[in-house]
C-alpha cells in the first residue's frame, strides 16, 4: 500500500510533532537524563544533541528465551559502538547496569550517506512486578526512564494483541488502542505480522523512524514480537530494517529455536507456542532459496512442541491460506502455493499443521478481516468451535491502512464464518483461559471495542487424524453445508459469542460459541484491480505464479 504525494512532509511533521511532545513513559524523567534535540537536516530528522553526546530513540521491548530476561532494543544515528542499560525494581533505584551489543548499518533511499546503529541489551525482570530501565548510547545521555510491565507466564487469563497492516501515516491507526491497552495492562505482548510502518526504508529510514517512535508508547513497556511481510522487503530485496531494526533484539529468539534466519523463529509465552513463518519465501524468486530451509525448520520445530508445557500452538505468517478477495492472485494461486505447496506438493503448509494439530493460524495481507471454521482442503469440517478437527484461520490485516480496502468481490465460501465488511480498522486479542479454552476478538481501533468474538474449546490437543477429519467433513457436507448460511454482516448486526464463564463453567461441549446462525447480506462489487493492486503487481513482475 503507498503513500500520498505528501509522505515525505507528513514523515517529517509527525517526527517533529513527536519530538517536541512530552516523551511516553510510565514514570517522569530524572531531570538529569534530559537531553535536548535539535532538527536534523530534512531526509535525516533527527539531530545529536551536541558534538560530544548521542541520543537514543525507538525503544522497543522484546522476549528472551529464558522467562525472567527481556531485551531492550534503541536506535541511535551515526556510528556507535556503546549498547548500556541500567535498571532496577523500583523507579528511583537503577542500580543494575548491563552493557550490550550494537549494528550499524546504511539506511536505503538517502540522498547521501547516513548510517544508523541498532543497540540491543538483555537484563533481568521480575515476573510479578516492574522492572525499570533507562538506556545510553554513549554511557553519559540518557533515555527516559521506562517502566518494563511483567510478563508472568504461569499466570491465566493471558491476553496478546495480534496483526498485520499496520502503518501510521492513515486516518485511523491502531496505534492509540495499543497504547491505551499498555496503559490499563490489557495485554501481556504484542505480535507484529508484516507490513508494519510500510516500507520502513522510504525517506531515507524516516518512514521507520516516525513509526518505531510512535509505537514506542507500547513497545517500551510491552514485549513486542515481530514478523515480515512484503513491504519489509525493502528497495534490494533484502529486508534491511526489518532484520536490523525491527528483528534486531530477536536473535536470542531466533537461536533458541534453531532457526538461521530472523525472518522465521518460534517463541513461547504461558501456555502457548508461537511459530512465526516468512511466507514471502513462497512469493519471490529472490527469495525462494529458503524454501527448503524454512519448510524443514518449520517441520522440526513444530514437531519439538511439548504439549504438556504449551497445549496451545499458533501459526503465523503474513500471507493467508485460506481468504477470499477478488479473482487476483493473492487469495488464489498465491494462498494455494502457501497451503498446498508447489512442484507437486512440495513445501506445503498445511500438512504441517494437521500433521502437529496446529490450532491457530493468523495472518494479514489482505486488508479486511475474516475467519474460518475448521478448515482442511478448502472443506469446513464443523460449523462450531467444540473440539476443532482441524486449524482455524484468521485474517487480521486491517490494523492501519487506509481505503482502497480489499472488497469481497467473490461469493462468500462455505469454509468462511464470518467477514467484516465494514473494513474498519481493527486488531485480534487472543486471550488464553486455560488448557482446554481460547478467546479470539476483534476490537475495533477507534473506540476498542470488540465487534467479533468466538472461543475455541480444545480438550485434546495434538495431531488431526486424517481418517476423523474425513469423517467429520463428510459429516459436514452431509448434514450442514446445505443449511449453513455464513455471516457477511455489518458489525453492528454481528451476533457476540457467550459471556465466557459459560464455558468455563464445564458446558462448552454443548454450547455454540457464535450463537444464532444469521442471513447472508450480498457484498457484491467490481472484479477490477484496485490501483494498489496494480502497482503492486507491476512491481512484482518477477513473482513465479506457479499455482
Amino acid at each position: 500500500m503507498g503513500f500520498s504525494g505528501f509522505r515525505h512532509f507528513l514523515v517529517l511533521l509527525f517526527v517533529k510533532a513527536a519530538l517536541s511532545s512530552p516523551p511516553i513513559s510510565f514514570s517522569s524523567p530524572n531531570e538529569e537524563i534530559q537531553t535536548r534535540r535539535e532538527e536534523g537536516d530534512g531526509s535525516f530528522p533527527f539531530g545529536r544533541t551536541s558534538e560530544s553526546a548521542v541520543s537514543s530513540h525507538q525503544v522497543h521491548l522484546t522476549l528472551h528465551p529464558s522467562p525472567d530476561r527481556l531485551v531492550a532494543t534503541w536506535t541511535s544515528f551515526g556510528r556507535n559502538p556503546t549498547a548500556v542499560l541500567r535498571f532496577g525494581f523500583e523507579k528511583d533505584g537503577l542500580d543494575g547496569v548491563v552493557n550490550g551489543e550494537v549494528d550499524s548499518y546504511k539506511a536505503e533511499k538517502c540522498s547521501k550517506e547516513k548510517w544508523r546503529t541498532i543497540h540491543t541489551a538483555i537484563f533481568p525482570v521480575s515476573g510479578s512486578k516492574s522492572t525499570f530501565y533507562s538506556v545510553s548510547s554513549d554511557g553519559v545521555t540518557w533515555s527516559d526512564t521506562f517502566e518494563a510491565l511483567p510478563v508472568e507466564h504461569q499466570k491465566v487469563p493471558m491476553t496478546v494483541s495480534l496483526f498485520g497492516d499496520m502503518g501510521i501515516l492513515c486516518e485511523t491507526s491502531s496505534v492509540p488502542a495499543l497504547v491505551n491497552a499498555t496503559r490499563k495492562r490489557e495485554h501481556t505482548a504484542v505480535v507484529h505480522f508484516g507490513d508494519s510502518a510500510y516500507n520502513m526504508e522510504d525517506d531515507c529510514a524516516g518512514v521507520g523512524d516516525a513509526f518505531l517512535e510512535a509505537t514506542q508508547g507500547y513497545a517500551a513497556s510491552t514485549p513486542v514480537l515481530w514478523g515480515n511481510g512484503n513491504h519489509e522487503r525493502g528497495s534490494k530485496d533484502t529486508y534491511v530494517e526489518y532484520v536490523r531494526r525491527l528483528a534486531g533484539g530477536q536473535g536470542a529468539l531466533t537461536k533458541a529455536s534453531g532457526s538461521g534466519n530472523r525472518r522465521w523463529y518460534s517463541f513461547r509465552l504461558g501456555l502457548m507456542k508461537v511459530v512465526m513463518i516468512d511466507t514471502d519465501v513462497w512469493i519471490y524468486l529472490g527469495s525462494m532459496r529458503y524454501l527448503e530451509e524454512q519448510w524443514r525448520w518449520m517441520d522440526e520445530e513444530l514437531g519439538r512442541t511439548n504439549r504438556t508445557e504449551t497445549p496451545w500452538v499458533v501459526v503465523i505468517g503474513h500471507r493467508a491460506m485460506y481468504c477470499t478477495k477478488t479473482k487476483d492472485g493473492e487469495c488464489n494461486g498465491e494462498a494455494k502455493r502457501i497451503r498446498d505447496g508447489m512442484f507437486f506438493g512440495r513445501w506445503a503448509v498445511e500438512p504441517l499443521l494437521l500433521k502437529h494439530g496446529v490450532d491457530l493460524y493468523f495472518s494479514g495481507h489482505t486488508h479486511h478481516y475474516e475467519v474460518t471454521w475448521p478448515v482442511r482442503g478448502l472443506k469446513a469440517l464443523q460449523f462450531d468451535y467444540q473440539k476443532p478437527m482441524g486449524p482455524v484461520h484468521v485474517q487480521s490485516g486491517i490494523a492501519g491502512v487506509d481505503p482502497p480496502f480489499d472488497p469481497f468481490d467473490v461469493p462468500q465460501e462455505k469454509w468462511e464464518r464470518i467477514r467484516d465488511t465494514s473494513f474498519s480498522v481493527s486488531f485480534s486479542q487472543m486471550t488464553i483461559h486455560n488448557r482446554t479454552h481460547v478467546t479470539i476478538r476483534q476490537l475495533d481501533a477507534a473506540n476498542s471495542t470488540a465487534f467479533d468474538e468466538f472461543t475455541v474449546f480444545q480438550p485434546d490437543h495434538g495431531p488431526f487424524k486424517e481418517t476423523e477429519t474425513e469423517s467429520r467433513s463428510e459429516f459436514s457436507e452431509k448434514n450442514g453445508n446445505a443449511k449453513r448460511v455464513p455471516q457477511t454482516l455489518p458489525r453492528q448486526q454481528i451476533p457476540h459469542a457467550p459471556a465466557i464463564h459459560t464455558y468455563l463453567r464445564g458446558e462448552s461441549s454443548t454450547l455454540n460459541p457464535i450463537g444464532e446462525e444469521v442471513g447472508v447480506l450480498p457484498n457484491g462489487g467490481e472484479e477490477e484491480e484496485t490501483e494498489r493492486h496494480r502497482k503492486e503487481r507491476k512491481e512484482g513482475e518477477e513473482k513465479v505464479l506457479i499455482s
